[in-house]
């Protein structure tokens, strides 16, 4: 027995190959993705649950149990499942191997349309538009589970989830992963003021897709013009980009809405190694639709703290996503400046010389008679 699901990517899908070129679909690549969308998904049942106090599901932990191979050992199993919570029951951990096995069933189609496979890149390109399906199959067969969980209908859930509202593979912060599921299971509707995820897919008319390129090729001229090096190199493949069509630019999207609407919040990311991470907020590169319009998708996922509560806290997310929604529908077009550093006072013109005396002297001896 085993459940199936055909996908068209509105968007590359960011998976990861040997070359980095993302020329290929890895089921691995896609697991990550899913273990964290389900999370969101049981979360928000949490807190709809219970608002006040909300029990969240681990998304990670180390399942310590003895060897289940007799009775007494699988009622601990039970025990320390029910426990740590539907996400490692479904998806596993050490200790507990997943319940599924997942497969790209037949080999992945794709046509030769090609946009870039990271923010920015040079001449990393993949393609958007796969057709593909996955498949998933029972991995083990384990009555442990039966009046735990249902994992086909589990399965179901996330698959709506992820066509209504998510996405595959990584770096959907940056525009990757939009997919469409042919005959997709129904999703439940969000719960509004939930603080674990929200999402919204925004319909831009011609017009509007004009002026947010014209405020995206202000914006980006005014950071070529005060940056240098590899930054300099970023913001003229960010201009490049823009102008295309389609346009991949979930990334450029975010950076200027960083500015407009969160210039004090890390919300949108933080950089470092150690102590950095990626963007709360998602924004998807924009979709053609008919009319010379676009779609692109919004959203606002939170994430696991320590001790099983979410990050971060404070503004609920929808409130972030209609402060993009927002944003993006009033965008006024302003002209590009010089940015400061970069200017130089305009040169004073010249007087013209004073030599009109010497000017009219010689007029004058030219016309002069000599007496003979």
């Amino acid at each position: 027995m085993f459940s199936e699901f055909n996908f068209t990517s509105l968007t590359p899908i960011v998976t990861g190959d040997h070359k980095r070129g993302n020329r290929e679909l890895l089921a691995t690549g896609l697991m990550g993705s899913l273990r964290y969308q389900y999370w969101l998904i049981k979360s928000m049942e949490a807190w709809q649950e219970n608002p006040s106090r909300p029990k969240y599901p681990r998304i990670m932990v180390d399942l310590d149990h003895p060897d289940y191979t007799c009775l007494p050992s699988r009622s601990n199993l039970k025990k320390a499942l029910e426990k740590v919570g539907p996400v490692i029951q479904l998806f596993g951990t050490t200790g507990w191997k997943r319940v599924f096995r997942l497969e790209l069933a037949g080999p992945p189609r794709c046509g030769t349309s090609s946009q870039p496979a990271s923010a920015r890149p040079k001449g990393w390109l993949a393609p958007y538009n796969w057709n593909f399906s996955l498949r998933f199959k029972p991995d083990r067969q384990l009555d442990i589970l039966s009046d735990i969980l249902d994992w086909q209908e589990e399965i179901n859930k996330l698959m709506g989830f992820v066509h209504h509202y998510g996405w595959l593979g990584a770096a959907p912060q940056n525009g990757f992963g939009w997919v469409f599921l042919e005959n997709p299971p129904q999703a439940e509707k969000l719960v509004s003021d939930n603080p674990v995820f929200a999402a919204e897919d925004i319909f831009l008319s011609k017009d509007e897709t004009i002026g947010l390129k014209e405020a995206l090729n202000v914006y980006y001229r005014l950071k070529k013009s005060s940056a240098y090096g590899k930054k300099q190199e970023r913001y003229t493949e960010s201009l490049k980009y823009i102008n295309k069509n389609p346009s991949p630019i979930g990334y450029e999207i975010r950076r200027y809405l960083k500015e407009k609407c969160f210039a004090n919040s890390d919300v949108l990311g933080k950089p470092g190694q150690n102590n950095g991470w990626a963007s709360y907020i998602h924004v998807s590169h924009p979709v053609e639709c008919n009319g010379g319009g676009c779609r692109l998708r919004l959203r606002f996922c939170s994430r696991s703290g320590t001790g099983g509560g979410i990050l971060p806290a404070g503004k609920k997310p929808e409130q972030w996503v209609h402060e993009c929604r927002d944003e993006l529908k009033n965008i006024k077009v302003v002209a590009a400046k010089p940015a400061a550093g970069n200017t130089y006072p305009k040169k004073k013109e010249k007087p013209p010389r004073r030599d009109g005396f010497r000017n009219d002297s010689f007029g004058a001896l030219a016309q002069l008679k000599v007496k003979k």
